[in-house]
């Protein structure tokens, strides 16, 4: 799985700095927001193995090259 929004972490606009921005004050003014964020993409990373991750990561090349 990649970021769940608001539940791993959070989905910026590309390219849209004020919305990064946004977010990183956010994050950068709320602890028990940064814990929880940091919690559950902890429990999402550790339920991966380098193998998920390498199929994960070679089938969105595919997708990204697919044209």
């Amino acid at each position: 799985d990649s970021v769940r929004d608001g539940v791993t972490g959070y989905l910026v606009p590309h390219g849209n700095a004020d919305a990064l921005a946004r977010r990183m004050l956010e994050l950068a003014d709320d602890s028990d927001l940064r814990d929880r964020l940091g919690r559950a993409a902890r429990q999402q990373a550790v339920a991966w193995s380098w193998d998920d991750a390498a199929a994960a990561t070679e089938a969105h090349l595919m997708e990204l090259t697919a044209d």
